[in-house]
């Protein structure tokens, strides 16, 4: 049991810690002027991650965690907004700009998503076995760890779905 707790306060804070860098991301996105499509994705992604965070058993916890992969484009896509924002059009700095447009095509197409994608069916399937799980007249209360938690997935389900569409936008 002790293992376990140990567990679930380790994946709190990777989840923590993502939301207070999504949260300096935005300041970021906001003395930059970014457009509104990346502010929508820090708040979305920060207020879900938290909500899995604050509230997921560690069925939940865990697959928060593992959705964190998706965000190996990030640096990808920082550095392409840093060269464009300088207009470095030419030379080596053109060249760096277009390596990492194409990586972030790859990674996108690569991690981002099938990760999105994944995320979609397990939440459509959590929500789905939850719903057909109640007692007819009765509220079933789980205490199992790895029940699952509809409240939690199904907006898991349209932010995975949100952010693959950002992506190809």
């Amino acid at each position: 049991k002790e293992e376990r707790e140990r567990e679930e306060r380790s994946l709190r804070r990777w989840l923590y810690s993502y939301v207070i860098l999504q949260v300096i991301d935005e300041m970021k996105a906001v003395v930059e002027r970014d457009h509104v499509t990346s502010h929508i994705h820090h708040v979305v992604t920060g207020l879900g991650i938290l909500c899995d965070a604050r509230w997921g058993k560690p069925r939940t916890l865990r697959f928060a965690v593992m959705t964190l992969a998706s965000e190996v484009v990030a640096p990808v896509y920082q550095l392409y907004s840093l060269l464009r924002a300088r207009r470095v059009a030419g030379g080596v700095g053109g060249l760096a700009a277009r390596l990492c447009a194409l990586a972030a095509l790859f990674l996108t197409l690569g991690v981002r998503a099938p990760v999105s994608l994944l995320v979609a069916w397990r939440a459509a399937r959590d929500c789905y076995e939850a719903s057909h799980s109640a007692v007819v007249g009765q509220e079933e209360v789980s205490v199992d760890d790895d029940a699952p938690q509809p409240l939690l997935m199904f907006p898991s389900l349209l932010g995975s779905l949100f952010l693959l569409y950002l992506d190809y936008v």
